[in-house]
């Protein structure tokens, strides 16, 4: 059954045995093999990688051996990987294209493709446009072609050998703090454990490290609901723990303090800017709905803050220029301008571990110190299901609502940004957005303010100007 391809803010994803299948992938396939060959006027060199999900090897073979009867040298990844080990390996081996077999952290049921240019980044969404519209109603294939042997490489290996210049894991492994690390089942699971297969004093607990490609029935996704085991593990430790964990592809990363509260994605953001900030100064980029406190942070630290629509691949452009020194999103990506332009769960988790070890100091400590020296913001994330006509509003004409919003709220105009969805630039730092999810039907609505309690209130306000 072939159906429509097209991709979200991070890739294509479908159901499997519905919109993702056999047919939909070699079909996609091929014209990814055709373009990027016409793209280095030859023959390209593509490497290919996969997470835990259900049938992701076997349709990571199948993508390799597309590729290869179109002429294409592709590299299969040895084993699972996440997806910033298969970035890094298009960059290290000097690949023109990167391919990650992988749905992220949606559902159990969902697989997708990922799309990594030469710099291990999202690749350009021109190219990615141009791939969509060649993409063939079916394809005809030479099984002669689609045969020739392939050797898989160790993508995790090229990792760890690039991580240990960039983090000190001889210092690390002195300290003696309890680490639990929710894997999820997720594709950080083997190179987590290869890179710590020697802890030395550190006391590393390792928490849903089996292969279960449904995710124990739940999302794959890093948030509070999804964290109770690694909530519940850290505070019945006897001893001072933190607790760590990865979603799906291992490319985003959440953290558990001491009392076992989860940090929300923007404190960890923030957290390891200003542990970058210290070390060595360098601009910053985020996404529009992300927290001020990266707005603060670039204050204090006198250097530029760039804000762009979401997606990743919007400030990937600013890591690969060096613009930034690092990038972040809501979402709880984090990428570094010194690695790869991509968002990195890993590296971004070490550095606050690493950060922790040297200077003796707590996480919950940390969040305080953000608070007390940058403000106490409250956070809060809304997804609502709505009629597909209001989402087509507010993607395509936002425009529409800025006199009722800006007589609502008692903002100018020029305090509403519009370049994805509406955002409203309020008093004392306040804000609230709307913008409709490029990779879910759904509209969410974000808001953060320095009073918990009038969080509910404008969010109410929003909804009454957007949906009347």
């Amino acid at each position: 059954m072939t159906t429509d391809i097209r991709f979200g803010t991070d890739g294509w994803r479908a159901e499997i045995g519905f919109g993702f299948n056999e047919d939909n992938l070699k079909r996609l396939m091929h014209s990814v093999g055709k373009r990027v060959n016409d793209m280095v006027d030859g023959r390209a060199h593509v490497c290919v990688g996969y997470d835990t999900r259900f049938q992701a090897k076997e349709f990571a073979s199948i993508a390799v051996e597309c590729l290869i009867s179109e002429g294409c040298h592709a590299l299969l990844s040895q084993n699972f990987c996440p997806t910033p080990s298969l970035s890094l390996a298009v960059i290290k081996t000097e690949a023109d294209l990167g391919v990650q077999i992988t749905a992220s952290h949606n559902p159990h049921t969902y697989l997708g493709v990922k799309l990594k240019g030469s710099n291990g980044g999202p690749l350009q969404t021109g190219i990615v446009s141009q791939i969509e519209s060649e993409i063939e109603p079916e394809v005809f294939e030479d099984p002669e072609k689609r045969l020739r042997p392939h050797v898989p490489k160790d993508f995790n290996q090229i990792y760890r050998e690039t991580i240990e210049n960039l983090i000190d894991f001889d210092f690390l492994k002195k300290d003696k703090k309890n680490i639990y690390v929710d894997f999820m089942h997720g594709a950080q699971i083997d190179l987590f454990k290869n890179i710590f297969i020697n802890s030395g004093n550190m006391n590393i607990f390792y928490l849903r490290d089996s292969l279960d490609s449904t995710f124990g029935n739940i999302t794959p996704e890093p948030i509070p609901s999804n964290l109770k085991v690694l909530s519940d593990s850290v505070l019945a430790s006897r001893k001072e723990s933190i607790g760590l964990a990865f979603d799906g592809d291992g490319d985003r990363f959440a953290f558990c303090d001491e009392r076992g509260e989860v940090l929300w994605p923007q404190e960890t953001f923030a957290i390891v800017a200003d542990i970058l900030m210290r070390e060595e100064k360098g601009n910053i980029a985020k996404s529009l709905p992300t927290s001020i406190w990266l707005n603060r942070l670039a204050k204090k630290y006198k250097v530029d803050i760039y804000e762009t629509p979401v997606g990743f691949k919007y400030l990937s452009d600013y890591l690969d220029t060096g613009k930034a020194l690092i990038a972040g999103e809501e979402s709880g990506g984090v990428g570094f301008s010194f690695h790869i332009p991509e968002r990195d769960g890993l590296l971004a988790s070490l550095k606050i571990i690493e950060y922790l070890a040297k200077e003796k100091k707590t996480l919950r400590s940390l969040r305080k110190e953000l608070r007390a020296n940058h403000g106490d913001f409250h956070y809060e994330r809304k997804d609502m299901k709505v009629s597909d006509s209001i989402v087509e509003n507010i993607k395509k004409d936002p425009e529409q609502y800025l006199s009722k919003l800006s007589k609502e709220f008692g903002v100018s105009k020029k305090e509403i940004n519009t370049s994805d969805g509406i955002k409203l630039n309020l008093k004392n730092d306040n804000w609230v957005m709307a913008r409709a999810s490029g990779t879910e039907p759904v509209l969410r609505l974000y808001c953060e303010s320095e009073k918990k309690d009038n969080i509910s209130s404008i969010f109410s306000r929003l909804e009454k100007v957007l949906f009347e």
